[in-house]
């Protein structure tokens, strides 16, 4: 098995997909699965120094020069920018796709959806996971403590 990790960044859009799907990575790789990461990041050194440090298999801007193993690489997409219609980026081509999705996501056509977010995004297809449950969060982060506002929202500090 290979997961494929597919975002951009730049000054403009952010770094916000890079450091979601790196968390995932992170995991994967400290399991002893091969991780490759496509995409795009522009004006953002400190970034591409972050990725280049995860340590992937292999890193390149686009899937030009890259072969698929259909029936056993794994497509991870965290995009606003990247065309759903694409076809390398289509279910047939891949063992699954997961997409990360927020407000702003394109509809891919994705066997698993990821909303990270405190809150739990109410009923959704059984393909979908949302809520607490689902944040993001980096191993690194080791201390933490819990507690909630008058409004009963809960926080958390590190």
């Amino acid at each position: 098995m290979r997961i494929i990790f597919r975002a951009d960044a730049s000054r403009v859009m952010g770094s916000g997909h890079v450091m979601r799907l790196s968390v995932i990575a992170e995991e994967a790789l400290s399991r002893g699965i091969a991780c490759v990461f496509v995409g795009t990041i522009s004006d953002l050194d400190w970034v591409q120094d972050y990725v280049k440090g995860i340590g992937f298999e292999q890193i390149i801007e686009n899937f030009d020069c890259f072969e698929i193993n259909s029936k056993n690489d794994i497509l991870i997409v965290d995009s606003y920018i990247l065309d759903p219609s694409l076809e390398i980026i289509q279910r047939d081509n891949w063992a699954a796709v997961v997409s990360i999705n927020d407000e702003m996501t394109p509809e891919f056509d994705a066997d698993l959806r990821l909303i990270p977010g405190l809150r739990d995004a109410g009923e959704h297809e059984h393909n979908t996971l949302s809520g607490a449950d689902y944040i993001l969060v980096r191993k690194s982060i080791t201390k933490k403590v819990t507690y909630s506002d008058s409004s009963g929202v809960p926080r958390i500090l590190s």
